[in-house]
């Protein structure tokens, strides 16, 4: 099955021949979560795993069968909306499908269960509003009025609104169980990223780095509705790391690193890695001179307690608004001919990168743009950006851009290994990269000359990649032979968006 998401309306795409079987849904233990890629047919995490893979097992789409892929049937969101002014939220959730039913969400945190099992339309079984304060919560909202979906427990559905709220709700019916008021909207704070549920514990974060918050992460007892700890993300005095804030006025109590994507988890070492985003304020690193831990970070905490294991920072005293709280999916590879345990990241900053998740110590980074302006690369042993001078407090590297990955979640094949992420169009100072890029290369497994860390994929995926980019190349050049573009294929536009897939 293939989501597809239009303003205003959810449209649902099928192979003419697939159905859906209904059944009677199971309760969401957590050693079903530890196994959800055993049921193909459903999507029961954010991320369809909890090492963030974001990839699907079924196999009835595929080459071959694509072209049969036709609108089906479609559910209109928008017109139950209302609100002045803010009328239209925006569709941004990733829909959970449990056994027929999708959980989908609009953005003021309204939650639909649409049942599809019919696969030739879908029926709307109950919607829950949360009953925000439209105008009043979108005026305090930094970044526009989103929702990032739900996440299932039990016999549950934990969801958040915009105004900060936390709601459980009886996933048959939709009716509130309890409700929490985890963050403050008076004070800009707002919760727009999807839960991340671990055993019996809702984890959630803060949104609005943008107006001056402090981040915090946030974790709930799924089981009576009550706080189990908040760990901020921005040190706080006499914290490790707070030192890395040099202003000597406490700038640190309003710099950001606001949380508004969904972690990646790992059960062996119970560790969750939540990607943290920019200081506040985003574009003036004079006024908080230092570091800015942990800003344009990562962070593995443990989800008993809330405590920080390790952190590693991308970009120090960060002056692009490089935001990374995009995924950090968990993988495990060879890395010269030694078995790691990985945390990778493609950041905003225009590098890919690689951490020993166990310690957060630097295994390897690779720029996988073409062009990049703003530092001449990265310390081999360290991974600090070259340009970083540990000396001056207000760091000068050269003049950037935006950064490259924003928001859209990337995917990994854990068969082959490949990474594939989405690129954004608007960032300037960056050229997208041809397929013979050394970070091409080593991602897909070929040794790129500089380092000797690809990861190896097996011959059939690496078969069928050349396979794949045939393809492509060839459907790009009848597009643009129908649409009368003489530029020769494989030579992209400034400001295309293109999705990148190695």
């Amino acid at each position: 099955m293939k989501k597809l998401v239009f303003a205003g309306g959810l449209m649902i795409s099928l192979l003419a021949v697939s159905a859906f079987t209904p059944m009677r849904a199971a309760d969401m233990t957590f050693e079903r979560a530890l196994n959800a890629s055993k049921e193909p047919q459903n999507w029961l995490l954010h991320h369809g795993s909890f090492e963030g893979y974001r990839f699907s097992r079924l196999k009835d789409i595929n080459t071959d069968t694509v072209k049969n892929l036709k609108p089906v049937f479609s559910v209109a969101l928008g017109g139950f909306e209302s609100g002045g002014r803010y009328k239209f939220g925006n569709l941004e959730g990733t829909p959970i499908v449990e056994d027929g039913i999708m959980y989908v969400t609009d953005g003021w945190g309204s939650v639909y269960a649409i049942d599809v099992s019919s696969g030739k339309k879908g029926v709307i079984k109950w919607k829950f509003d949360p009953g925000v304060d439209r105008p009043w919560a979108g005026d305090v909202a930094c970044c526009g009025v989103n929702n990032r979906g739900v996440a299932l427990w039990k016999d549950k559905v934990i969801s958040i609104a915009l105004d900060g709220r936390l709601f459980s709700l009886n996933k048959a019916t939709g009716e509130t169980v309890w409700e929490r008021k985890v963050a403050d909207p008076a004070i800009a704070e707002t919760l727009t990223l999807a839960p991340l549920v671990i055993r019996d514990i809702g984890i959630v974060g803060v949104a609005g780095g943008e107006f001056g918050v402090r981040g915090w992460i946030d974790a709930t007892d799924l089981n009576t509705g009550k706080q189990l700890w908040r760990t901020y993300t921005i040190p706080g005095a006499g914290d490790p790391g707070n030192e890395t804030w040099k202003d000597g006025k406490e700038r640190w109590k309003h710099g950001g690193g606001s949380v508004w994507e969904t972690a990646t988890y790992d059960a062996e070492s119970d560790t969750f890695y939540q990607g943290i985003g920019n200081a506040g304020p985003d574009w003036d690193p004079e006024y908080r001179p230092g570091d800015n831990k942990w800003a344009a970070s990562v962070l593995a905490i443990s989800p008993n307690d809330g405590k920080i294991r390790w952190g590693y920072q991308y970009t120090p005293n960060d002056p692009f608004d490089f935001d990374e709280i995009s995924e950090h999916p968990l993988i495990n590879a060879k890395v010269n001919g030694e078995d790691r345990k990985l945390v990778v990241h493609a950041a905003r900053n225009g590098f890919y990168y690689a951490l020993d998740r166990a310690n957060g110590s630097f295994v390897l980074g690779k720029q996988y743009v073409d062009q990049l302006n703003w530092t001449p690369g990265l310390d081999p042993k360290t991974g600090r950006p070259l340009n970083y001078n540990p000396a001056t407090d207000v760091q000068e590297y050269a003049p950037g851009s935006h950064g490259v990955q924003s928001g859209a979640q990337s995917v990994v094949h854990p068969v082959c290994r490949g990474l594939q992420f989405p690129r954004d169009g608007r960032a300037e100072g960056f050229r997208r990269p041809g397929r013979h890029h050394p970070a091409a290369r080593a991602l897909r497994g070929r040794r790129a000359k500089d380092h000797r860390a690809a990861l190896r994929q097996p011959e059939s995926c690496r078969s069928r990649n050349r396979r794949d980019q045939v393809a492509a190349q060839a459907r790009l050049s009848q597009f643009r032979r129908r649409a009368g573009d003489g530029r020769k294929p494989g030579v992209s536009r400034p400001g295309r968006r293109l999705v990148h897939g190695v």
